[in-house]
């Protein structure tokens, strides 16, 4: 089983990773979905794992909403 990090949330404007504002990209849906915990309240989602492409560089995450406008964004834990 994969365990997916917090790494932080949006309010859907901006949110960088490895240089690459995710919000500016086309997200691609990889067709597969994790369980992950929000850290505030820990209450548990089912969010879907993304991919963005930016040249040669791909950064897959895991995101979806909270509540109204307010997305969580998860980065698979390396062992």
């Amino acid at each position: 089983m994969c365990m997916w990090n917090f790494i932080g949330s949006s309010f859907g404007d901006n949110f960088v990773i490895d240089g690459i504002d995710i919000f500016k990209k086309t997200w691609i849906d990889t067709g597969r979905k994790v369980e992950v915990q929000d850290p505030l309240y820990h209450q548990k989602f089912t969010f879907t794992v993304w991919k963005i492409k930016n040249e040669n560089k791909e950064i897959t995450f895991a995101s979806g909403e909270f509540s109204n406008n307010v997305y969580g964004i998860y980065m698979e834990k390396n062992n």
